[in-house]
């Protein structure tokens, strides 16, 4: 049915936050990585949609090199647009509980 759609004119956001399977793991994020890149090839191979993807720098356990290899990971697979976000450690959301560890 997606393949249906004009080129253009659907747009999907896909939060992959992170390709580091440990740091997933550890914000409680479970992803299949296979398949995430399986749908992206699906969608830039079969069908007109944008895809508008997402990273997170400073997850907790992301590394500069896990984050670089998953940034390079994500352009493989050829989005037309990645959004690099900055961690927000807001007060009272779960993320917060990992503060600790950091310090």
């Amino acid at each position: 049915m997606i393949a249906a759609f004009p080129p253009g004119s659907l747009q999907f956001e896909v939060g992959v936050q992170t390709f580091n399977e440990d740091v997933g793991a550890l914000i409680k994020r479970r992803q299949n990585y296979e398949r995430l890149e399986e749908n992206f090839h699906f969608l830039r191979g079969k069908t007109g949609v944008h895809i508008h993807a997402d990273l997170i720098v400073g997850l907790p356990g992301e590394t500069v090199e896990s984050f670089a290899a998953g940034f390079d990971r994500l352009v493989a697979l050829g989005p037309q647009e990645i959004q690099v976000g900055i961690l927000k450690r807001l007060r009272g959301t779960p993320i917060v509980r990992h503060d600790a560890d950091s310090q």
